[in-house]
């Protein structure tokens, strides 16, 4: 059976559990998939409608690329040296204040 792509978008690990677990119900289960299922229950941080509104309120408050929200999302990190780290990527730097609050924001969507 030819499979087809029918749209490419990024996702954070808890809208990929999502995603999986509502597939999963309806085909036979593999090695693969249980090792993918586990490795996304492990590292999920965050509820699949709260990842989204993380992405999109640290995209639209703090003008970060939304690959870069995401990848904030599946990290939730603790500390502002944490976050800095994975701002290092973006084209622009972040006041230490800015910083705080992102950290301030993440912990309030925290599990």
């Amino acid at each position: 059976m030819v499979k087809k792509i029918i749209n490419i978008e990024d996702i954070t690990i808890a809208e990929a559990l999502e995603l999986l677990e509502e597939k999963v119900q309806s085909v036979e289960h593999d090695e693969f998939l249980n090792q993918v299922l586990d490795y996304l229950r492990r590292f999920c941080k965050v509820k699949p409608e709260e990842a989204k509104r993380l992405v999109d309120e640290l995209v639209k408050t703090y003008g970060i690329a939304r690959i870069t929200a995401i990848q904030i999302v599946n990290i939730m990190p603790k500390s502002v040296e944490e976050l800095k780290t994975i701002l290092g990527i973006e084209r622009r730097e972040f006041k230490d204040a800015e910083l705080q609050e992102m950290i301030e924001l993440i912990n309030k969507f925290r599990k």
